[in-house]
């Protein structure tokens, strides 16, 4: 049986993880407001019930990763799986990004009744997977900037 153990994590970093998990879950609500609001103002629905609740979850769950990989919380303080997890992000971009393209350019990103179709999720997780990429460059420069500055002091 596996059993979790927090000593991975320093306090900062579960900190970090929370004000995540916090961001993520306010950009669901937001996102579902949004919608919602238009919905009801403009009596048509934009996409499929199964697109609009899966897009909601691929924003925030995005909108927690990218705020734990810029603050040195989405991986634990002896974990040096960054570098793969860069790479598995690439290619999920690239095949999402692939799958996106040719989805829009069938026409099966909008169905016959013009509603948005799960082919707008594969753009959704492209744009998500590329944030991500980005924060993990991001904050890689800023950590080699760090150590950079503490070897001239």
């Amino acid at each position: 049986m596996l059993r979790a153990t927090q000593n991975n994590w320093d306090e900062r970093q579960l900190i970090c993880r929370g004000k995540g998990y916090q961001y993520g879950f306010l950009t669901m609500v937001a996102y579902a407001a949004v919608y919602y609001l238009l919905t009801v103002f403009t009596e048509r629905q934009f996409m499929t019930a199964d697109t609009a609740v899966l897009a909601a979850l691929f924003l925030g769950a995005g909108v927690h990763a990218t705020y734990c990989i810029l603050n040195d919380a989405y991986f634990t303080i002896h974990d040096t799986s960054a570098k793969s997890c860069f790479w598995s992000f690439l290619i999920l971009a690239i095949t999402n990004g692939v799958i996106g393209v040719f989805g829009i350019a069938d026409g099966r990103i909008i169905n016959e009744n013009g509603l948005l179709t799960n082919y707008l999720l594969n753009n959704i997780m492209m744009v998500v997977s590329l944030a991500n990429v980005a924060a993990l460059m991001i904050n890689k420069a800023k950590t080699e900037q760090e150590e950079q500055n503490d070897e001239e002091s």
